[in-house]
């Protein structure tokens, strides 16, 4: 008799929890929020994840994870699977700007984390290897480099202060615009120049050596649409009181002191 009435309880406890599921799963007014990625999306196929409601556990019909952006963190070619893209001298970046410079085996980009001396290298700054330059699609307007000599850590050097070299922007932008904002400055061009863009906050001043990467390609027999003319733009490169500047017409480079001296800028971004 007594384990007639424990299989009648267990029997009567299981039905219960039955009853309760159904009700929930019918009753209940289901939060979906996201779970597990059942297949991470490429750049060729979709992917899909799971959605599970917050309240009851249920899980709901899978979500669908749209196709992915080509990745090139570090990598010439893409590196999802069976994929060769790579882009080309005129191509729309992956923040939509204009593929300027492209480097096969590819260079160091700087990042500015460690800027005790003139040479990134020797400050043992941290970098990524990029393989590509974008330019943002439109100019960033006549801006002064600095209204004041604006003490920008190691400035003795001629035009080794901030380096010239490609790889270097974003690490003289990243101190520029710490100094600029140490003197209380505002709106300057690489201020300007770092705003955030096609989504993208790593976005710099090129130096002077990016900026004539970009000039050839403008220039024959390249002829790469949409980059900037004319004379008078600004780098990120600098010797004390003055900041290099790049003539769009010719190439030629040169140099003007910082203070009150308006000229224009574009951004760049390097991946």
């Amino acid at each position: 008799m007594k384990n007639l009435h424990k299989i009648i309880g267990i029997a009567v406890i299981l039905t219960t929890i039955v009853l309760m599921a159904v009700a929930c799963d019918d009753l209940c007014s289901h939060t979906w929020v996201d779970g597990a990625v059942i297949t991470a999306a490429s750049c060729k196929t979709t992917g899909s994840q799971k959605r599970v409601c917050s309240k009851c556990g249920a899980e709901g019909t899978p979500k669908t994870l749209a196709i992915a952006e080509h990745n090139h963190f570090e990598s010439l070619i893409c590196k999802y699977t069976s994929c060769d893209h790579q882009y080309e001298l005129g191509d729309t970046g992956p923040a939509g700007g204009i593929i300027f410079y492209v480097n096969a085996t590819g260079f160091k980009l700087y990042q500015g984390a460690v800027t005790t001396s003139v040479n990134a290298e020797a400050d043992n700054d941290t970098y990524i290897t990029a393989h590509y330059l974008e330019a943002w699609t439109e100019n960033g307007g006549t801006r002064v480099w600095s209204s004041t000599n604006v003490d920008v850590p190691q400035a003795e050097q001629e035009y080794t202060a901030l380096g010239d070299w490609i790889g270097y922007g974003l690490r003289n932008t990243r101190i520029i615009v710490a100094a600029l904002e140490n003197a209380g400055e505002n709106n300057r061009a690489a201020q300007v120049a770092s705003s955030v863009k096609g989504g993208y906050n790593d976005w710099f001043l090129p130096s002077i050596d990016e900026l004539y990467a970009m000039y050839i390609a403008k220039a024959d027999p390249n002829n790469v649409a949409g980059l900037p003319a004319g004379t008078n733009w600004w780098s990120s490169s600098q010797s004390d009181d003055t900041a290099r500047e790049l003539n769009f017409n010719d190439g030629s480079m040169g140099a003007t002191v910082k203070p009150n001296t308006m000229r224009n800028h574009r951004a760049v971004r390097a991946f």
